[in-house]
C-alpha cells in the first residue's frame, strides 16, 4: 500500500490493516514515518483507500450533473432534515441560514472528498508513555451499509471509546508529546490487535488516555452535534444518488 521506494528500513512503520470481512487475514502495512504530522502517509493512504473503495467519484458525478432543480430539492432536503436538530447543535442552526449555494459546497466538500473518519483508541499520556493509538475508518461507512467490522469494534471497545465500526479499518500508532515536540509514527503490530494487549490493559486504567482520553462534556456534545449534521448531509447524497441514477451496489 505504502511506497517503500528508496525508503531506509528505519525510516519505516508499521500499521495493520483491518478488513470487515472475517474470512481475510489482517495485514501489516509499512510506510515512511518522514512526513510527520503534517504530511502523514497512514492518514494519506487511509483517505485514498476509502475514496477508491467507496462511491464518492459517483456522488461527484451526480452532483455535477444535477439540474439546478434537483439541487433546490437536495437543499430544501438537506435544510428538513437539520432542522430537527437545529435546537440542540448551533451547527444546524448555522446551515438553516445559508443559501443553496453555499449548503451544495458542504455536500461536495464533505461527501465528495478524500476524507476519513479518525478515532482516537487512546490519547497521549504520561502512563501510555505518550502513544496515541487511532483507527481510520470510511467516514460515510454507516450511510452506505458497509459490513460490520467485528475485529475492529472488539479493538475499539477494549480500548474504552463505546460504540462499534463498520467497513474496512487501519489502526496506527504514534508518539505524540506536545511538551517534547515530538510527533513520529511507531509500531503497531498484529499482535497489538489482540484487546487483551497491555496497551488496552493501560487504556482502561485512569489516567491511560482511553475513552477518548480527558475531552469534557461539552466537546463531546459538540462533536455529537456535528456528527448528526454529517448524517444529515450523507442521507441527502445517498437521496441524490436516487436522483440521479448513480447509486452503486453495496460491495
Amino acid at each position: 500500500m505504502f511506497d517503500q521506494k528508496h525508503v531506509d528500513a528505519k525510516n519505516l512503520f508499521k500499521c495493520v490493516f483491518i478488513p470487515a470481512n472475517d474470512s481475510l487475514h489482517l495485514e501489516i502495512r509499512k510506510g515512511d514515518k518522514s512526513g510527520g504530522l503534517n504530511d502523514d502517509i497512514l492518514s494519506k493512504t487511509a483517505k485514498r483507500y476509502f475514496f477508491d473503495n467507496g462511491d464518492k467519484k459517483a456522488r461527484g458525478a451526480a452532483l455535477d450533473d444535477a439540474t439546478p432543480e434537483q439541487r433546490k430539492v437536495l437543499t430544501d432536503q438537506l435544510r428538513e432534515e437539520v432542522r430537527t436538530m437545529s435546537s440542540t447543535t448551533p451547527y444546524a442552526a448555522k446551515m438553516l441560514t445559508m443559501d443553496d449555494d453555499t449548503l451544495i459546497s458542504i455536500m461536495r466538500s464533505t461527501h465528495t472528498s478524500e476524507t476519513c473518519k479518525i478515532t482516537a483508541l487512546t490519547v497521549p499520556t504520561q502512563m501510555n508513555h505518550q502513544r496515541a493509538v487511532s483507527m481510520y475508518s470510511q467516514d460515510d461507512a454507516r450511510t452506505q451499509n458497509l459490513a460490520y467490522n467485528r475485529r475492529a469494534t472488539e479493538l475499539l471497545i477494549a480500548s474504552a471509546p463505546p460504540g462499534g465500526t463498520c467497513g474496512d479499518v487501519f489502526v496506527g500508532r504514534c508518539h505524540d508529546d506536545e511538551h517534547a515536540v515530538i510527533w513520529k509514527r511507531v509500531d503497531f503490530t498484529i499482535e497489538d490487535t489482540d484487546p487483551r494487549s497491555q496497551w488496552c490493559d493501560v487504556a482502561r486504567q485512569p489516567g491511560g488516555g482511553g475513552g477518548g482520553g480527558s475531552r469534557g462534556g461539552d466537546g463531546m456534545r459538540s462533536l455529537s452535534g456535528l456528527i448528526a449534521v454529517r448524517v444529515a448531509v450523507a442521507f441527502t447524497m445517498v437521496k441524490l444518488m436516487d436522483i440521479r441514477g448513480h447509486r452503486m451496489t453495496t460491495r
